[in-house]
């Protein structure tokens, strides 16, 4: 291999006698809108002169700005190992991006894997194709592969996490069980990526408000793209519920009013819908009895989008400061999994709806509270008494 590398395939002819000249070449392409020659160029590059470090650190930057994070980390961890302190950095902040941390709390729940796997052996059988939407590491993929799936086929949107399911399935031997696809589900088509549709789809697309990852979208698409007739989706149903907390702690969380003698209360109009907490980890006081405030079939086509309002009652007097809601995926008789404070430990925890003006209640009034729901999210506001 000589200490230079040529292109004639592009518009013009780029000549490299150096990392140097390398990478003021892919610098230039990229700015050009050549992103792909650029990305050629580079890879090529780096094959010549594999220790230099800003070659490596400029090649992983592109790599990362065109989607290819698994290649943008291979670079950076190159760069690492020669002792750049910038790669390092770059290549932990690709890490957290494309590799969420709650993806080792899902893996550990012991419940939700054990739900998702009784589900699965009660749904296939040695002529069942299995389409995993979201497989993340695959897990649920080999969970089917191993109930005796006659094929699994996974889709992951993310580059990283694929490579990972990748290295996952062929460590536990299903590598010829599960065909693994770097695409979001609704890009997938049948005939192309598919060679026929599923006989069951699986998916585990819930935030802690149940509908944050686009549950509904997902489910509707590949029920009506990539379902044989008659075929079955885990889960099949799934349900909201909700009660009434006073906390004051949970409270300041998302909203304000003062600040070191400013008034800062604009800044509530960007509180989000909800957050995550596990609410057992703070001081709190239930005010309400549970009630179901949604039910989902994603078996069917269903409008999920209203603005209506439900009614709580409060057993305990207090402040009310918000919503605590959290859902229950049914997967059929013997087999549900909910999420409630009352549960045993899992990895999406509690949803939280702080109203912006905590409210005072007395034992036995009720409490009416508007609730918005869309395809994506439910949000609880503003609470009225009226009894």
């Amino acid at each position: 291999m000589t200490n230079s590398i040529a292109h004639a395939d592009f518009n013009h002819r780029v000549a490299c006698n150096s990392p140097a000249d390398a990478v003021q070449h892919i610098q230039s392409l990229f700015n050009r809108g050549e992103s792909q020659n650029a990305m050629t160029l580079a890879l090529d590059a780096v094959s010549v002169w594999p220790d230099d470090q800003t070659l490596l650190l400029v090649s992983g930057r592109l790599a990362n700005r065109l989607g290819r994070p698994s290649i943008a980390l291979k670079l950076l961890e190159n760069a690492s190992r020669l002792g750049n302190e910038v790669a390092t950095q770059e290549s932990r902040a690709i890490i957290n991006a494309n590799a969420p941390f709650w993806h080792f709390r899902m893996m550990n729940d012991e419940l939700r894997n054990h739900a998702y796997d009784y589900a699965l052996r009660q749904s296939i059988n040695s002529d069942t194709v299995v389409l995993d939407i979201g497989c993340g590491a695959g897990l649920l993929s080999m969970m089917a592969a191993r109930a005796g799936a006659k094929h699994v086929y996974a889709c992951e949107v993310s580059e990283l996490m694929t490579e990972q399911a990748r290295k996952i399935i062929k460590k536990n031997g299903f590598a010829t069980k599960i065909s693994l696809i770097n695409k979001l589900s609704n890009q997938l088509q049948v005939g192309i990526d598919l060679p026929e549709k599923a006989d069951v789809i699986v998916a585990e697309v819930f935030d802690t408000g149940l509908l944050g990852e686009h549950a509904i979208r997902t489910f509707d698409h590949a029920r009506e793209h990539l379902l044989k007739p008659g075929g079955v989706i885990l889960p099949p149903r799934a349900s909201v519920h909700a009660v009434l907390i006073e906390s004051d702690v949970l409270h300041r969380e998302v909203v304000t009013t003062e600040c070191c003698g400013f008034k800062v209360d604009s800044l509530n109009s960007l509180s989000p819908s909800y957050f995550q907490a596990r609410i057992d980890a703070y001081p709190h006081r239930i005010l309400s009895s549970e009630i179901t405030v949604s039910r989902y079939d994603f078996s069917r086509q269903e409008n999920v989008s209203s603005n209506r309002s439900v009614e709580f009652h409060a057993t305990s007097a207090g402040v009310c400061h918000g919503v605590c809601f959290w859902f229950t995926l049914d997967f059929g008789p013997h087999n549900q999994l909910c999420t409630g404070p009352t549960d045993p430990w899992n990895c999406w925890m509690q949803a939280m709806s702080m109203f912006e003006t905590p409210i005072v209640l007395a034992a036995d009034q009720k409490l009416k509270v508007s609730v918005e729901q869309t395809n994506s999210y439910i949000h609880f506001s503003p609470p009225k008494i009226v009894s």
